[in-house]
């Protein structure tokens, strides 16, 4: 599958990329002091993108740099979220995941000031895609999760792609397919031809992976022709290795050769290190398979010293690889161990690194069960206390009722005594003088 760096197109809200702008004109907007600040920096931010991010990546960090002064000077935190954005993108663009965090922390953490829903879904995204590339897929699940709550349905197409990316990882083929082509359907009714060109490759790559070469070309033709249109040199440089693979596993090995030097030359031209360092391996692969022997540990040689430069595993992996099977057919049996023990070493490293992941995943599982216990436990304890609440109510319901009831039952008796009462004393005063009555109810005796 197409490396996630070439995924984190992202969206940058308020600065809407065209694809053929007038970069004088863009330019000219940028140092007129008399317009507004956001129309300067949504001006000066489309300049850099369109003019420099994927072709100059170094010229565009610079330039963004300027950027997030001006918002920073100006109080405009948007122009600071822009030109953070950039200056993470450029950094991808060199395999500097580390720095690239940083910078795309940065703008996370201004899309939260903002509370824009749009800049805080993009950010999520870009954080994510770079745990994915490192290869930490729980972190980079939880960050798309986060970015899709942010997210409109209809600006989710490079989110879904990223997940669907995550999917091929794990050789889940149909999910990947059915999120890749729901992104596809998203990024051309968007119009956003980046992201499209992107979903069409990482397509392009499933049916590679189940063999059905025709589509896959098709979908990667599909795919180079965008990338040609908008001069995005980097997803050029990406589909031509993507096609060389293809013609590799296919065993076209000339014109799969053809295309990994392209790739290798649209590489060093940007200088991407990773970028590099997978064509170095791929054609020293090549030349390994016709026999010619001294031109694959050229390249292969140098994919492995930018494998140590980069610090990247996985290219020494690929380089260690290739030269083992280099030095074994050529019988030095000596450089052949040396480096297969370069390899188990690396892999071990791999597999440590594996069951580190295969933890973290168990640990968000737990995490997630204990989360799930408690709420239940909560639930629980709600309906606890609301069925004491009950039955101490209708005590006191029942209690109350008690009460009226021997109020009632009292008020009804006096009520009748003092009838009885009143009957005796008019029967009294009805056969006797009221005096001799008044005198015998006070003394009983008259």
């Amino acid at each position: 599958m197409r490396h996630t760096i070439f995924l984190i197109l992202c969206v940058l809200y308020g600065f809407t990329m065209k694809g053929q702008v007038n970069l004088d004109s863009l330019y000219t907007i940028w140092k007129d002091h008399t317009q507004l600040d956001s129309i300067r920096a949504r001006a000066y931010a489309d300049y850099i993108w369109d003019g420099y991010l994927f072709s100059q990546p170094d010229r565009a960090f610079i330039l963004a740099e300027e950027l997030v002064s001006f918002g920073l000077e100006n109080e405009y935190l948007r122009a600071q979220y822009a030109g953070y954005t950039i200056q993470g993108v450029s950094r991808v663009n060199k395999s500097d995941f580390q720095r690239t965090l940083y910078y795309y922390n940065q703008a996370l953490d201004i899309a939260k000031q903002m509370n824009d829903p749009d800049a805080l879904g993009t950010s999520y995204n870009n954080v994510g895609s770079i745990y994915h590339n490192m290869g930490d897929y729980p972190k980079a699940l939880d960050h798309y999760i986060k970015s899709l709550e942010f997210k409109e349905p209809s600006k989710s197409g490079i989110i879904l792609n990223n997940i669907g990316s995550i999917y091929f990882k794990e050789e889940n083929f149909s999910k990947a397919l059915e999120y890749s082509m729901l992104s596809l359907e998203i990024t051309q009714k968007n119009g956003k031809r980046d992201e499209e060109a992107s979903a069409l490759s990482n397509i392009g790559d499933i049916y590679r992976a189940q063999e059905d070469y025709s589509k896959s070309l098709y979908y990667y033709s599909q795919s180079l022709k965008i990338y040609e249109q908008i001069d995005h040199q980097i997803g050029i440089a990406q589909t031509y290795l993507s096609i060389g693979l293809l013609y590799y596993e296919q065993e076209e090995f000339a014109m799969s050769l053809d295309y990994r030097k392209k790739s290798l030359k649209i590489f060093e031209q940007i200088g991407d290190k990773n970028g590099i360092g997978i064509s170095l391996n791929n054609i020293g692969e090549i030349y390994q398979k016709q026999g010619e022997y001294d031109k694959a540990l050229e390249y292969c040689q140098k994919g492995y010293e930018i494998s140590l430069e980069i610090q990247s595993l996985q290219r020494r992996k690929a380089s260690c690889y290739c030269l083992y099977d280099i030095y074994k057919a050529r019988g030095n049996d000596d450089k052949a161990l040396y480096y297969l023990e370069i390899l188990k070493a690396v892999e071990d490293t791999l597999d440590t690194q594996e069951t580190a992941k295969k933890l973290q995943q168990m640990e968000f599982q737990e995490e997630a069960r204990q989360i799930q216990e408690v709420h239940q436990l909560d639930i629980r304890q709600k309906e606890k206390t609301r069925n004491i609440s009950l039955i101490i109510g209708a005590f006191f319901l029942l209690l109350a009722g008690s009460f009226y009831m021997r109020w009632r039952y009292v008020r009804q008796s006096k009520a009748s005594i003092q009838i009885e009462k009143d009957r005796s004393e008019h029967l009294l005063l009805n056969i006797l003088p009221k005096e001799v009555a008044q005198e015998l109810k006070e003394s009983g005796a008259a």
